[in-house]
Formats: structure tokens, sequence, C-alpha cells
């Protein structure tokens, strides 16, 4: 899918990874912006403090829904691999159906 000039989100699975999947989100992000789209990536909560979690899923939600540098909505929200095992992430999912955002595959995101 061509993304070029759009604004994405990138979100993917994070509980239970090294460094809550930090490295893989941040080379998706790369990935995307070498390809001329202006990403952002969710937020990660601090696995160390027991509230960060719904403080984090919440501002993610915020960021997804109220847009991003002006722009009203995000033009896709993009999934890495395992995302539909993530809680936090169907969230995000459901909500940016809700609000028309189209959800993509990265796979498919850098096709």
């Amino acid at each position: 899918m061509d993304l070029k000039g759009k604004l994405v989100f990138v979100c993917g699975p994070t509980w239970g990874h090294v460094d809550m999947n930090r490295p893989a989100l941040e080379e998706a992000g790369r990935r995307l912006r070498n390809r001329g789209t202006d990403t952002c990536v969710m937020e990660v909560c601090d696995p160390g403090d027991s509230n960060s979690r719904h403080r984090t899923t919440a501002r993610n939600v915020h960021e997804l829904t109220k847009g991003y540098e002006g722009r009203t909505l995000f033009d896709a929200l993009v999934l890495l691999p395992g995302s539909e095992n993530s809680t936090d992430c169907m969230l995000l999912r459901d909500v940016a159906s809700h609000c028309g955002i189209p959800v993509i595959s990265l796979d498919r995101a850098l096709r």
C-alpha cells in the first residue's frame, strides 16, 4: 500500500518482549519513514510502574484520535506482527476502525 506522504501510527505488542519491543517499533517507524511516510510510534509503558500501562494506553488512544502536528486524524494504523495477541493493539485497532482510520499490517504497508 502506498503510504508516501501519509501520517501513520505504528503499534505493536510490547509485554513479554525484550525492551518492551521498542527496537522493533522504532525499526518499523524508520522503515516507513524511509518510504516517505510521516510516522508516529506508539508510546511504550514503563514495566516497573504498575500504573504505567493504563496511562500509556490512554495516551496512545488519545494520540491516535486527536491527530498529530495539526492534522485531524492519522491516515492509517500500522500493526506489527503479533499485534493480534496484544490487548492494547486490539484496543487501538478497534478505536481506529471506529474513527474510520484504515488498519493495515506492517508487511502490507511496506509493499
